[in-house]
């Protein structure tokens, strides 16, 4: 790409393409550079880079940006210092105390310890049969949609009627 000037918007197919093949050989030397200073001085080199590119600037003053290995929808999560945290588990205490008590087997439970189980194991069912389920949303909606499928099946049946027809035939004299 010889005129660096050119903004991304501007830019034509090839010299979007050029600039694509340049970006990715620069990115693979960074790489590289930075692996060899890593396995030489067993550091981790972080960079900052930018959030966003902008389309209205000239192609030489773009930033590279990006997490090397990064995937879409993937987040880490970190603390002030910018290490990354070890995920916690979810859910209260009596519930993660739970989840212990199942997986250790019943046979290996004291019968205080069957009890909590099966007292919070029993709650858990109670409150899922009260609070209805996306099956329970999903089969109101296909009773409604049935519903009104059979009204505008009978009407069209009732519309087919001698009866119906000659209603019909008279009311258009009457009109017309």
């Amino acid at each position: 790409m010889t005129d660096k000037t050119v903004t991304i918007k501007n830019a034509t197919n090839k010299q979007l393409d050029e600039l694509l093949i340049r970006l990715r050989k620069e990115n693979e030397v960074q790489n590289l550079i930075r692996d060899l200073k890593r396995k030489s001085t067993n550091q981790d080199y972080s960079y900052n880079y930018e959030q966003s590119v902008s389309t209205e600037e000239p192609i030489e003053s773009l930033y590279h940006y990006g997490v090397p290995g990064m995937r879409w929808g993937v987040r880490r999560k970190r603390d002030t210092d910018g290490a990354t945290k070890k995920r916690t588990s979810q859910g209260s205490s009596d519930y993660q105390k739970s989840r212990k008590l199942k997986r250790r087997g019943s046979k290996n439970l004291s019968t205080r310890e069957l009890k909590e189980l099966t007292q919070r194991l029993q709650l858990e069912r109670q409150y899922k049969d009260l609070s209805p389920g996306q099956i329970t949303r999903g089969l109101n909606v296909v009773r409604r949609i049935t519903a009104a499928g059979t009204t505008v099946a009978a009407l069209y049946a009732l519309s087919k009627t001698p009866l119906t027809q000659d209603v019909i035939k008279a009311m258009a004299k009457k009109a017309g």
